[in-house]
């Protein structure tokens, strides 16, 4: 197997509210970024959601992974009842969160979950790894072919539950990153694609 360790080289988060939306980008906090992902409580009603983008050009082309992990650093810890949601920015990954408005940010972080899944891991401080099985293989094969980078939003379950907060780029070049496999000897997943002979 291939295994290859790609940091993210853009991440964002943005605070949306009844009244607004605000996003950051960005070192913040005296230097520390934090962003978040859930909600700030019932009485300001804030929903706070991430965006996270990755460069695609050290991928091998027309190859289909078959793992993915993500890896975040939880610098801040939800509740008990805190789900993390990891999804396709804007639908598939493929488009750019950077130039986005706030609540185009929003938005785009809110389509299904990978594996219809949520997951417990920033209900505690530390260096944390999803398993996001092979659900984004095809969306990282296709992002890879179209705009070479592949986007993900992150939010919390329902929007409802304590924020978590994750260590940014800008303190730690690699606080985020994809972690992707690739099978031994793979063939590419469309073969009229590839010359023959060079399989």
């Amino acid at each position: 197997m291939a295994l290859l360790t790609i940091n993210a080289n853009y991440d964002s988060h943005s605070d949306r509210w009844e009244a607004g939306c605000v996003a950051y980008e960005g070192a913040y906090n005296n230097g520390i970024g934090w962003w978040g992902t859930g909600g700030k409580g019932w009485y300001y009603n804030h929903r706070d959601r991430t965006q996270l983008r990755w460069a695609l050009g050290s991928l091998p082309a027309r190859r289909l992974p078959n793992k993915i992990r993500l890896k975040v650093v939880c610098t801040a810890a939800g509740s008990w009842a805190h789900l993390l949601v990891v999804s396709p920015y804007g639908g598939n990954g493929q488009p750019d969160p950077e130039g986005d408005t706030c609540v185009e940010k929003h938005d785009n972080s809110g389509y299904s979950a990978y594996g219809d899944a949520s997951f417990d891991v920033l209900r505690s401080v530390g260096t944390k790894w999803v398993d996001l099985q092979d659900w984004p293989a095809s969306h990282i094969r296709d992002a890879k072919e179209a705009v070479n980078q592949f986007s993900l939003g992150l939010r919390e379950l329902d929007d409802n539950d304590a924020l978590a907060y994750i260590q940014c780029i800008e303190a730690d070049p690699a606080a985020v990153q994809l972690e992707i496999t690739y099978p031994s000897g793979g063939l590419p997943a469309n073969k009229a694609l590839v010359p023959m002979g060079l399989v």
